[in-house]
């Protein structure tokens, strides 16, 4: 996702039509780019918070092994802290600075360039991939609720996350050829230089139309027909006992997250998927100024969805008092950390304090 930008492509694509890309002062302003930095600053808050909090909660629920769709929100909340750690600081330089150029020379500077984009741009395929997943799993347990056994879900847990990974990395195998620092000047930049091994004008559309029809098209069409055939399911009225109507109602919950996820995903990247549709279509269309705008919008609402995907997660879970208790310790040990940490950066005195109680619990000379 980082790497599909205008920018790259006017530099490193080697189409001359690109080269007459409309000048849009109005996106480097000093308050577009106060508003910008603001913007990001939130999302990393909210995005990195979230989602160490959601594989906390996760991993800490003593049966997480069998609740498939917890689990396959932990590996998206994995795959989003990508895009928190790794292109949402890289985008926050590029604002500040108001430059793109690559600041790692030489031969670590090539494979950061070739590992950052690679690994940004495999986040956002990983979880659509989960969300079909997800899907799957859902209509197993609402159409076959007698054979979707333990023992299955747990070796669809391992296949599905394996897959989910796997897929995504052969299909963005050829970035690791097509990433390269080009010089310009006493610049580097990083971007995509598609010959000799490509032709840049076909490997564009073919690779765009791949990832357009094989990571959005075809998933939704796939998961809206679960749910259809879900949703279908879970409004017949249920057997009239305790147990049954228990376990009915614990499926339309997380039905619901499950769709809540899926709808999310599809209000951040449908924008995202239109853009990367009309620059393979119709490029001369994606050169004003007004479609750098819509561009820009379009890969930050990309990035919004790591941030709404954990609290999406949250607002379900903690409709119980069991989940609601496990969060509320899980933020009172991050309070308790952050406060810890913060004393002791600023006490040297209570950091060999608290170096010499540790000892003295260990029964260790803390002398030595």
């Amino acid at each position: 996702m980082g790497s599909l930008k205008l920018e790259d492509n006017s530099n490193f694509s080697s189409n001359p039509t690109m080269a007459t890309l409309e000048a849009c002062e109005v996106l480097f302003t000093d308050t577009s780019t106060i508003a910008k930095t603001i913007a990001y600053l939130l999302m990393f808050l909210f995005s990195l918070t979230g989602n160490v909090f959601v594989i906390l909660n996760v991993r800490c629920t003593k049966n997480y092994s069998t609740s498939t769709t917890s689990v396959l929100i932990m590996n998206m909340a994995v795959s989003d802290l990508l895009i928190v750690v790794l292109a949402m600081p890289r985008e926050l330089f590029e604002i500040v600075a108001r430059t793109e150029s690559w600041r790692v020379p030489g031969v670590p500077g090539l494979v950061l360039c070739k590992t950052l984009f690679f690994l940004t741009d495999i986040s956002p395929l990983v979880s659509v991939l989960s969300l079909c997943f997800i899907a799957i799993e859902r209509f197993a347990v609402v159409m076959y609720p007698l054979t979707w056994i333990v023992a299955s879900r747990r070796s669809y847990h391992r296949v599905a996350i394996a897959t989910s990974w796997i897929v995504p990395a052969i299909f963005l195998w050829y970035y690791f050829e097509v990433f390269k620092l080009v010089h310009t000047g006493t610049e580097a930049y990083c971007g995509v230089v598609w010959e000799p091994t490509f032709d840049p004008q076909i490997s564009l559309k073919v690779f765009g139309s791949l990832a357009v029809s094989l990571f959005y098209i075809v998933p939704f069409l796939l998961i809206s027909s679960l749910y259809i055939g879900i949703i279908r399911q879970l409004r017949k009225p249920p057997f009239n006992t305790s147990n049954y109507s228990d376990a009915h109602q614990h499926r339309i919950n997380i039905s619901k997250l499950a769709v809540s996820v899926v709808l999310a995903f599809a209000l951040c990247f449908t924008p995202f998927y239109v853009g990367i549709f009309m620059i393979i279509t119709d490029v001369r269309s994606t050169l004003t100024c007004r479609f750098q705008i819509f561009w820009l919008v379009a890969r930050t609402m990309g990035y919004t969805n790591t941030a709404f995907n954990p609290w999406i997660y949250f607002l379900f879970v903690s409709s119980t008092a069991q989940n609601r208790q496990r969060t509320m310790e899980l933020i009172e040990r991050g309070r308790r950390f952050i406060s810890t940490y913060s004393v002791l950066t600023r006490n040297p005195a209570a950091r060999r304090n608290n170096r010499v109680g540790v000892a003295e619990e260990r029964g260790v000379d803390s002398t030595v």
